[in-house]
């Protein structure tokens, strides 16, 4: 008797579920997708280690634009089309983030860049930021990168020719280039016990912010004295007394009107008008800061990391592009090659860039009105994902997308394609519309100057024998499996 009732009440849900989504995509227009079962809506379609390839094999099924009920989060929308991406993240109405419990605990009140609703405060954080990351990354990129390189290069002078694994060496050393663009400060050693803290404190929070977290499906949870929700509190509590001791050493420099930093950017924005007429907060700052910190950390992290893995797996390219930097520092007697001079380096990082995508399934967008697109309706309040990964390996955008060809980027003569051409290209590596990322002129300048500068002084090889997944690993963003690489010096003869 139990086990009718029980099938009954199942067959009973399984038919709410379905008449709900035929509701919603018939008479409400949301875009198509498949019917639901209960609690999980439509997670078991996803592969958990490569989602992306789930939603690409669905938007083959259902279209460019299709819907998935995402267990308790409700119905959400996947964008793989990328002129309908174009054209709804354009929109303004789309440039809104979800609402999540754990980002809330970690804002502690305050309204970042990366969370505030679109509107005039997150014009003006933006702008304000923005111009600073692209003055900084034009004025202090070698000296940043030289400071990233010394960690490298310590470990790799440690471990000699033997096979070890750069993600904790290139972590440390990216964190340690984030903290010197956002507060001014860099360490001299990776085992600088101060780095390590913070290194740790960083990945405590990025831990917090996966998908996985369930306070974010269960907000009480956090209220539980759980050992995670303890670390976190400690976490924010250091962040917090170090912002406030870095904007105080800010505040008794001698003015110059000159932007070093981040921190500087919150000195000038809080002198201006803009904090008083747009309701901005020194809270608000110190989170914006924090969440291009957090951010800028976790994909330069992984865009490195990825680089380093396609120089080793195709070594002809890695030696097309020693030679380019070669002859480049020899035409210019320069210890430095500029970037100008490096055409199929840059290329090779935005083919890097585009077959990785390594914030693959695109950060989710919240709609804050109705938009119509074509026959279908994303409703006001709903969640959507522009999927960046399928935009990339489209053979509609891009011919034989699953081969690795930085020759894409390059016009007939050799030269790197030029920006107007770029930006018309389905090239989103770094998002579109409204909210692309702030920090992408940086990365890329930094991006470069690493790659050339590093193989100016190595060549890195694959341990015999290893054959790494190219694949990745699904978390926030998409990140290299372990590998193990061989560093081996080399001696440029001018």
């Amino acid at each position: 008797m139990i086990m009718i009732i029980l099938a009954v009440c199942a067959l009973a849900l399984c038919l709410y579920y379905s008449i709900h989504d035929l509701y919603l995509i018939y008479i409400c227009k949301f875009p198509p997708g498949p019917l639901s079962l209960p609690l999980i809506g439509g997670l078991h379609y996803l592969d958990p280690k490569r989602p992306h390839h789930s939603i690409r094999d669905l938007g083959a099924k259902y279209g460019g634009i299709f819907s998935l009920r995402m267990g308790p989060l409700g119905r959400v929308i996947f964008i793989n089309d990328y002129k309908i991406i174009k054209q709804v993240c354009e929109n303004k109405s789309s440039a809104d983030r979800p609402h999540l419990p754990f980002i809330d605990i970690i804002s502690s009140g305050a309204s970042g860049i990366g969370s505030v609703e679109y509107g005039k405060k997150w014009k003006i954080l933006t702008k304000c930021f923005h111009t600073a990351l692209v003055k900084i990354a034009s004025e202090r990129g070698q000296n940043l990168v030289d400071k990233q390189l010394d960690f490298i290069m310590q470990r790799i002078n440690a471990e000699g020719e033997r096979p070890f694994d750069p993600r904790e060496v290139i972590s440390i050393s990216v964190l340690n280039c984030i903290s010197g663009v956002a507060y001014g400060e860099m360490y001299n050693s990776a085992d600088d016990e101060n780095l390590r803290k913070q290194y740790q404190n960083h990945w405590t929070i990025m831990r917090g912010l996966q998908s996985s977290n369930l306070i974010n499906l269960f907000p009480f949870l956090w209220k539980l004295p759980t050992a995670f929700n303890t670390k976190v509190r400690e976490v924010l509590q250091m962040r917090d007394s170090f912002m406030s001791e870095k904007y105080i050493e800010h505040k008794k420099k001698p003015f110059m009107d000159n932007t070093e930093d981040l921190m500087d950017v919150i000195l000038e924005v809080e002198s201006s008008k803009k904090i008083i007429n747009s309701k901005i907060t020194i809270p608000d700052l110190f989170n914006s800061l924090w969440c291009l910190f957090l951010a800028g950390t976790d994909t330069f992290t992984d865009a490195i990391l990825w680089i380093f893995l396609y120089l080793m797996k195709n070594p002809k390219l890695q030696a097309e592009v020693q030679r380019e930097v070669d002859e480049a520092i020899r035409e210019g007697n320069t210890f430095y090659p500029p970037r100008e001079k490096l055409p199929y380096t840059e290329a090779f990082v935005l083919e890097v860039l585009r077959i990785v995508t390594p914030v693959h399934m695109g950060i989710p967008h919240y709609t804050s009105e109705d938009i119509e697109v074509g026959p279908y309706k994303i409703p006001k309040e709903t969640q959507f994902f522009p999927t960046l990964w399928t935009v990339h390996h489209s053979e509609k955008n891009w011919p034989c997308p699953e081969r690795f060809d930085p020759t894409r980027f390059l016009n007939t003569d050799g030269e790197l394609i030029s920006k107007e051409k770029l930006s018309d290209m389905p090239f989103v590596p770094f998002g579109i519309g409204r909210r692309v990322c702030l920090g992408k002129t940086l990365v890329m300048e930094l991006l470069v100057l690493i790659v050339s500068s590093f193989l100016k002084n190595y060549t890195i090889e694959l341990p015999e024998g290893e054959n790494p997944d190219m694949e990745g690993i699904t978390t926030l963003g998409l990140k290299t499996c372990p590998y193990k690489m061989v560093s081996r010096r080399r001696h440029l003869l001018l």
